[in-house]
């Protein structure tokens, strides 16, 4: 057969059939939204994965090896042929639900009669057709030798079976269950109805000479015979009622056009064409999938001339949905490559792995892929749906240096596309136009606004509003070379800095930046102007709290007074932005043990203070780490009487979740603080010096927890604070 092992190609589309099986899509004659609305073949190539897109709706469990597909859309029941476990799952459609049918061995191929509610499998491995009675639940078995492909005439309720290693098609009556054997050419691969003249079409695969397809009168089964153009045997057919044409394609080309009132052929093409084809009869256009240069062919079914359609990937079955007028295009990994017609416009969906056959229900708009691979269906919703913003807001910070990544999110379908609607992005970051991920590593210091639009042809597009995001140097990096450093105050009330060299260690650049800081009962860092450099917060002896303003080369810009009255507060600490509102806030716990939070309101000003906390005398040491766990909010540590140390995870809405012991004997420490990103991993870390003045790197694993603690030097029980 015609390497069915890895493809099987199934000629599909408009009035259509499904391996051969035909359907009609418009469901308001006798016939109406006829089973298998368009259903092709997939190949499975080693192409790469599609970008994920957010219209599918979930992927459904089926038995081993999905290939066919079959949807009864008077019921909404899809059908599903599992070629390796001898069985068809049916899917409810409304619930997603799923039972089993046994049949036969080996299901090559599932066809729906619709008006009788009766269900075929040709199961090629025992030579049978099953026949399933949905109304009463009875299965029976008739003999059929080599059946491989199905097709439906509900008009006449006869079921066409192509039997594959046999020059012959069988007809099943569907009202006795009586056969008739009609002879064909040798391979018989692929077979379609056309249900207002009573012919039907087969595409004779295993010709070896003289490639043909064979038509036969479904009023008396005389067969003749239709040579057809080219040297590469047909596999695919498809039919078109309405301009009484007939497609027929192979793999390697090529695609013919079969006039159904003289059966003479006109060849479209000459080299490796037909991957797949489909038909929509209400444009009168055919397609047919050209992997090889990763575009559609479209034929013009008014004048047969062709055109084609750039792809962003190669794409093999198709189908197509006359009703909203979009055609489907499996590719060759995980994913389909959606084409609305009237637009032009191109989206991609994800799907489970080897997408072999794909099915619409014009009804409900569903989309159905069987994954020959992952063992599932795809039911993906195609209907119109104007895109809508689903993620919450980014973070309104990143770090010079340290990779940045958020997802922006929109419904919709087709499935949206994301561009940059007004503003600018940080400087080093990217947004992908496909999936939506804004990422990169921002490599200047700024506040940047934008905002992101996501549009897929449907009106009307979602805008976000203005959206902040300020980058600042990396967290105590107070000489703009994108490493964490720390400052030192000695017992002479001189400040240092020594440079960190992004590595867990020191770059040897010491240098004194200060005088006179004996005068200040409280040092903290972090980026309080929102320029990008790292700030000084300190308060002096009188309780006056002050911002010295870094200059980024090591150095101070004029102070700026932030208030009196700050001796209240036995800790004071900058976490970051804890809030997510507006940049470096302000934590202090007061004499009683309760904890404020000073939100940021401008670059010099914070809001009243809010409580957020009580009980935290308890502590012994309170951290602010920044983003200890990975979740893009700023959290605290806290060290107990007895030694424990506890993390306390921020929400980002001034509070915390429940909070994680990460270490005991923490008793043995003097001093604790964040070092922010000291070893260049991207992750929060912390310092701590222990009763013998060695200070120590405990490097945070992004997780929570720790990586092995690394000494960094001894002696510094000598100085009198460290930030």
């Amino acid at each position: 057969m015609p390497n069915d092992s890895d493809r099987i190609r199934g000629g599909h589309g408009g009035h259509i059939l499904h391996g051969g099986i035909r359907m009609h899509l418009f469901g308001t004659s006798a016939r109406a939204g006829l089973a298998m609305a368009v259903v092709v073949s997939a190949a499975t190539l080693g192409l790469a994965a599609p970008a994920t897109a957010a219209v599918p709706i979930m992927d459904v469990a089926t038995g081993d090896g999905p290939e066919r597909l079959a949807i009864n859309e008077a019921t909404n029941k899809i059908y599903v042929a599992n070629r390796n476990s001898d069985t068809l799952t049916v899917i409810d459609g409304s619930t997603n639900q799923t039972s089993t049918m046994k049949v036969g061995a080996a299901p090559y191929d599932v066809a729906v009669n619709q008006l009788t509610n009766k269900v075929y499998a040709a199961n090629f491995g025992d030579d049978t057709v099953s026949i399933a009675d949905v109304a009463t639940g009875a299965i029976s078995t008739i003999s059929v030798d080599s059946p491989y492909r199905l097709a439906v005439n509900e008009k006449t309720n006869k079921v066409y079976v192509a039997n594959y290693q046999k020059p012959n098609v069988t007809v099943i009556d569907g009202a006795t269950g009586a056969t008739t054997v009609i002879p064909t050419a040798l391979g018989p691969a692929n077979i379609a109805v056309n249900e207002t003249t009573n012919k039907i079409y087969v595409a004779n695969f295993g010709v070896a000479d003289g490639k043909s397809a064979t038509v036969i009168d479904g009023a008396t089964n005389t067969a003749s015979n239709i040579p057809l153009p080219g040297s590469h045997a047909p596999e695919l057919i498809a039919v078109n009622e309405r301009a009484n044409k007939i497609y027929i394609a192979s793999a390697a080309g090529p695609v013919a056009v079969v006039d159904g009132v003289t059966n003479v052929p006109t060849n479209m093409e000459l080299y490796r064409i037909g991957f797949g084809l489909a038909v929509n009869e209400t444009t009168g256009k055919a397609y047919a999938s050209t992997a090889h240069i990763d575009s559609l062919m479209v034929i013009d079914g008014a004048t047969d001339q062709k055109s084609y359609v750039k792809l962003p990937t190669a794409t093999y079955a198709l189908a197509v949905d006359e009703k909203r007028n979009k055609v489907y295009g499996a590719e060759s990994s995980a994913g389909l490559t959606v084409l609305d017609g009237e637009s032009g416009n191109i989206s991609r969906v994800r799907t489970g792995y080897s997408p072999k056959q794909i099915a619409v229900n014009e009804t409900t708009g569903r989309v159905y892929v069987a994954n020959s691979t992952s063992d599932t269906v795809t039911v993906i919703d195609g209907n119109d749906a104007a895109p809508k913003f689903t993620s919450a807001a980014p973070p309104s910070g990143g770090t010079v240096g340290v990779p940045f990544s958020f997802t922006f999110k929109a419904s919709g379908s087709p499935a949206p596309q994301y561009t940059v609607a007004g503003g600018s992005l940080p400087s080093g970051l990217k947004l992908n136009d496909e999936t939506g991920e804004l990422s990169g590593t921002p490599d200047l210091p700024g506040t940047y606004s934008f905002q992101i639009s996501a549009s897929n042809g449907v009106d009307p597009a979602a805008t976000t509003k203005s959206i902040t995001l300020t980058t600042g140097r990396a967290k105590n990096d107070f000489n703009s070379d994108r490493k964490a450093d720390v400052l030192v105050r000695q017992s002479s009330g001189d400040l240092s800095l020594y440079s960190g060299n992004g590595s867990g260690g020191w770059s040897w650049d010491f240098r004194t930046v200060g005088y006179g800081w004996n005068a200040m009962s409280a040092i903290n860092s972090g980026d309080f102007t929102a320029d990008g450099n790292a700030d000084i917060l300190a308060r002096d002896s009188s309780g006056t709290l002050w911002i010295y303003p870094g200059d980024g080369k090591g150095g101070w810009a004029t102070r700026v007074q932030i208030g009196p009255g700050w001796n209240g507060m036995t800790t004071i600490l900058a976490p970051g932005d804890f809030d997510r509102q507006h940049g470096e806030d302000i934590l202090a716990k007061d004499g009683g043990g309760n904890l404020w939070i000073y939100s940021r309101f401008s670059p010099d000003s914070w809001l009243t203070p809010v409580q957020i906390g009580s009980g935290w005398n308890s502590m012994t040491a309170i951290v602010a780490p920044g983003d200890f766990n990975g979740d893009a909010n700023s959290d605290l540590l806290g060290r107990d009487s007895a030694g424990n140390l506890w993390l306390y995870p921020g929400n980002g809405f001034v509070g915390w979740h429940a909070r994680v012991l990460i270490g005991s004997g923490w008793n043995g420490m003097t001093s604790i603080l964040g070092a922010g990103d000291f070893n260049g991993d991207g992750t929060a870390d912390v310092h701590a010096v222990d009763g013998g003045g060695t200070l120590w790197l405990y490097p945070g694993n992004g997780k929570g927890g720790w990586l092995p603690r690394v000494h960094l030097g001894s002696g510094w029980n000598a100085v009198t604070a460290i930030s």
